[in-house]
């Protein structure tokens, strides 16, 4: 013991030091507690602040409907890992039904259509073999609308030197069936007058055969505008390209006609005889030149102020994803089932009735000499002026169509110009506008 305090006696000064610092340490234990406890209060209420930020940030989560009238789902809400897979399924889902709805609505309007010549659009290619391509389109766009009507089994009435030839053939048999076989035998009025009622007869069956055999009357006669290219020096492409245009309007108008009939004939069906087929030329303008957007998901433009349906394209408006294309359809149908023909028209391909006139037919007495018979009973008959509003996309016509055209039509990624005035020297009007002057290409 006495060693003890003398070797603290010798070190008093380090003796004193850990005796404060033992005597320290429970004070440093409690400020340490102390010092922690605030610090972790700090940290849960910034902690506590930053999630109560995090929970009032909310994420507006929306699907636009895929169909009009249909209902846009539409949700806020914070963003979580959940919802956001959930969404992306939906909106992949979402794309890939309008990827399918498009490529089945351009199957629709193409229908499987080719141009009438191969090799000739969008470019003609070697220009010394060009002439003679668009000289042989020239001759098969006029020589397309006979097999055209054929192909829906629509005709004309009988012939008039055939139903001379049978009539005149029957008139001898009924004359010499009366004589008795004495040729020197003169035939009474009487007799006269029942051959003339048989020869009437005959002939109302001749034309009553020919219309039970047609879908309905039409002849190359009804289309409009189509006639021979007779110009000393080759048609150019955009002319060509015109035709080839021309050409698939009038096939959908005839087409949507036989629809209308399908299963019927002249005289039982609602359409018994197309008269005219008339289609607005297409407008080109400096205009034209506003180049609509590229992307296919696109929102069309719309006035309703200058059409009915609201619907407007090159070069009224800078509209990228289809053309519009006016035609005007005369017709003599059933009264009583006019509406079939308008449902038929919007059944056939993009296509729809922006005007109907119906008026009396007061020469039906004149038809039946010229052969046509529309029906067996008491049906009406009345003429029908349909105007027609025929839509084509873009997403398989702009492929074939020649640079010139696209130009002037404003299609997107084409090289800006300006159309050509029309034959006349004046510059085409807008589209959409009533009595506009024809305007081509030149």
């Amino acid at each position: 013991m006495k060693n003890v305090l003398n070797w603290i006696k010798k070190n008093l000064i380090s003796v004193v030091s850990v005796v404060v610092a033992l005597a320290a340490l429970p004070a440093m234990l409690i400020v340490g507690l102390s010092m922690s406890s605030k610090t972790n209060k700090a940290v849960e209420q910034e902690v506590g602040k930053h999630l109560t930020d995090l929970a009032r940030v909310k994420v507006e989560y929306a699907i636009e409907p895929l169909t009009p009238g249909a209902e846009r789902f539409s949700a806020s809400m914070p963003p979580n890992a959940a919802t956001n897979q959930r969404m992306k399924e939906l909106l992949e889902r979402n794309a890939s039904q309008i990827a399918d709805v498009q490529r089945v609505v351009t199957e629709f309007n193409q229908a499987g259509r080719a141009p009438l010549m191969d090799g000739l659009f969008p470019d003609p290619g070697d220009p010394i073999q060009a002439p003679e391509k668009l000289y042989a389109m020239a001759r098969t766009w006029i020589a397309a609308y006979e097999p055209l009507l054929r192909s829906v089994n629509a005709g004309g009435p009988p012939e008039p030197e055939a139903v001379l030839r049978r009539l005149d053939d029957l008139r001898l048999r009924e004359e010499e069936t009366r004589r008795g076989g004495r040729a020197d035998a003169v035939l009474g009025p009487q007799d006269n007058q029942e051959i003339r009622e048989r020869l009437s007869e005959e002939r109302m069956q001749i034309y009553l055969s020919r219309a039970a055999a047609l879908r309905f009357y039409a002849d190359a006669a009804i289309f409009t505008g189509v006639a021979p290219w007779t110009d000393s020096v080759a048609p150019t492409i955009s002319r060509a390209w015109e035709w080839q245009w021309l050409f698939w309007v009038h096939e959908d108008l005839v087409r949507a006609m036989a629809a209308a009939n399908e299963g019927f004939n002249v005289l039982t069906g609602p359409v018994k005889r197309i008269e005219r087929i008339d289609v607005d030329p297409m407008s080109y303008s400096a205009s034209a030149a506003e180049q609509g957007s590229a992307d296919p998901t696109a929102e069309a433009p719309t006035n309703f102020g200058a059409t009915l349906t609201g619907r407007v394209a090159a070069p009224a408006a800078a509209n990228s994803l289809y053309d519009i294309r006016y035609a005007t359809v005369v017709v003599l149908v059933d009264a009583s089932r006019v509406f079939d023909v308008v449902n038929a028209l919007a059944a056939t391909n993009l296509m729809t009735v922006i005007d109907l006139d119906l008026a009396s037919v007061d020469d039906l007495s004149a038809h039946m000499r010229n052969g046509f018979v529309y029906t067996r009973g008491g049906e009406r008959v009345m003429r029908a002026t349909i105007r027609v509003e025929t839509h084509w996309l873009r997403s398989w016509t702009t492929p074939l169509m020649p640079p010139v055209v696209q130009s002037a039509l404003g299609v997107p990624g084409s090289v800006r110009g300006e159309a050509s005035p029309d034959d006349s020297g004046r510059r085409p009007r807008p589209a959409n506008t009533p009595n506009r002057a024809p305007a081509q290409l030149r």
